[in-house]
């Protein structure tokens, strides 16, 4: 896990970053436990990628953003998750 420039980075152990790892992630792992702590605050974007650091998801947003997703049920958190999201795909070779 790194930080960089307002970009909280999770690097996973998997091959490909399927959605459902990413939505465990964002969710349960960083925005529900930690919306109300200082560690978001300067967050801007949180990363999540493969292994090889070249496919995952980018969710748009940092402590403002997992504070209104904390605060939502689950199945429309997901909604909001994805909307503010952009996927990361390998280069084609």
């Amino acid at each position: 896990m790194t930080d960089k420039a307002g970009d909280l980075q999770i690097i996973t152990e998997e091959s490909t970053v399927k959605n459902t790892l990413y939505r465990k992630i964002v969710t349960q792992g960083i925005c529900i436990p930690l919306h109300k702590s200082n560690i978001l605050n300067g967050i801007k974007t949180i990363t999540v990628l493969n292994n090889k650091k070249n496919q995952g998801y980018v969710f748009k947003g940092g402590k403002k953003e997992c504070t209104e997703m904390a605060a939502i049920k689950s199945q429309v958190s997901e909604i909001f998750l994805m909307r503010h999201s952009t996927p990361i795909t390998p280069p084609e070779k």
